[in-house]
């Protein structure tokens, strides 16, 4: 195999990393084309020779483009059945240029661009080196599909006066598709992250499926996800179909998952279920609950593994412990369930929930 010319990256500094790094990077090489919609009778079209940049606009358009990766921690891994992940090999053995590559790329992208909302645009495929993550230096590979553009201000001052002009632009916190590949663990499916802000329903999975052919890599960060989604939906959709529970006992069972997850540095199963459910014939439906989510989806959550922080931050947020009553308040349940007493009060005809505190905050 052939040694790529660009993977002799120098490593400039060392420090244990908890993400990407991506302060030492520059583009080395960078490709722009064109991808519509084939279902919707568009071209594609395909640019001759790479982008010329200079020096300072290499290391500024690293900055600007990798700066959203380095905010991820769910990694993916390709299939054994992506049409991607031989080209992208291709490139990094020095088998192919990267600027054959990011046409091949365009050209595949054309052809899964079906769904007729899937919008046209812009394609730019980027050869970077400098890239470090989790203490390991790699090379790595960006492409990105720009589909909405917004308008920016620029601003034109001399003796003479000023003036200033709108024009569409990119704005880097809300790519619409992206994906990072790095030059590690290739017979794993190379390690990578996505991004993708754009697909919304049928249309959703074409980006990390249809054209990457991607799948998540089954880490400490997707196993904290999967469990903390699966008992989020146990407790709001199954639980109730099987015993008489109050909005209240839900909150209090969403509230104590979401603490066990944040005090604990590793999840065990059992511990889970007796801190956070404690009663045998709930603890058994979550059982089955998860046995049958995992099956019919295709993954697994074992019973011990080591709990992602940031997994937990992201997916606390999506956690709520509230009652809604009417449309007049929103209860927000954090702590102990006994300090909140539900009951009916005949004169009015209404429910009405009495909370206990020692003090206002």
């Amino acid at each position: 195999m052939l040694n790529h010319p660009f993977s002799q990256s120098p490593i400039i500094f060392v420090q244990i990393l908890s993400m990407l790094n991506y302060g030492n990077s520059n583009l080395v090489e960078t490709s722009l084309h064109f991808c519509g919609n084939k279902n919707n009778g568009e071209e594609f079209a395909l640019s001759n020779r790479p982008l010329e940049l200079s020096e300072q606009m290499s290391f500024a358009l690293a900055d600007f483009l990798l700066q959203p990766f380095s905010k991820l921690f769910e990694e993916y891994r390709f299939t054994a059945e992506s049409v991607v992940k031989p080209i992208l090999s291709q490139v990094f053995s020095a088998e192919k240029s990267l600027h054959d590559a990011s046409k091949a790329l365009t050209e595949h992208l054309y052809e899964v661009s079906e769904h007729p909302r899937i919008g046209n645009g812009d394609v730019l495929v980027c050869y970077v080196k400098g890239l470090a993550y989790a203490n390991v230096f790699s090379d790595g590979i960006a492409v990105f599909k720009f589909e909405n553009k917004e308008n920016f201000l620029f601003t034109d001052m001399d003796s003479e006066g000023g003036s200033f002009t709108l024009k569409p632009g990119i704005r880097n916190s809300r790519f619409d598709k992206a994906c990072l590949i790095l030059n590690l663990e290739e017979e794993e499916g190379f390690r990578s992250f996505l991004i993708d802000n754009s697909s919304r329903g049928e249309e959703a999975h074409f980006w990390k499926e249809r054209f990457l052919g991607l799948t998540p890599r089954q880490d400490k960060h997707f196993q904290t996800k999967q469990m903390m989604n699966v008992y989020k939906d146990f407790v709001v959709t199954e639980l109730p179909q099987q015993f008489e529970v109050s909005k209240a006992e839900q909150a209090d069972l969403l509230a104590r998952s979401v603490n066990y997850m944040k005090e604990n540095e590793r999840f065990r199963m059992q511990e889970f279920e007796q801190q956070v459910m404690s009663q045998p014939q709930v603890i058994s439906a979550f059982k089955g609950y998860v046995e049958e989510q995992t099956s019919a989806n295709d993954y697994s959550i074992p019973d011990e593994f080591e709990i992602s922080a940031p997994a937990v931050k992201k997916q606390g947020k999506f956690v709520k412990s509230v009652i809604k009553l009417d449309k007049n308040f929103h209860l927000y349940v954090h702590g102990n369930r006994e300090l909140i007493e539900k009951g009916f009060d005949e004169s009015t005809g209404m429910h009405y929930y009495k909370l206990f505190f020692k003090e206002e905050a």
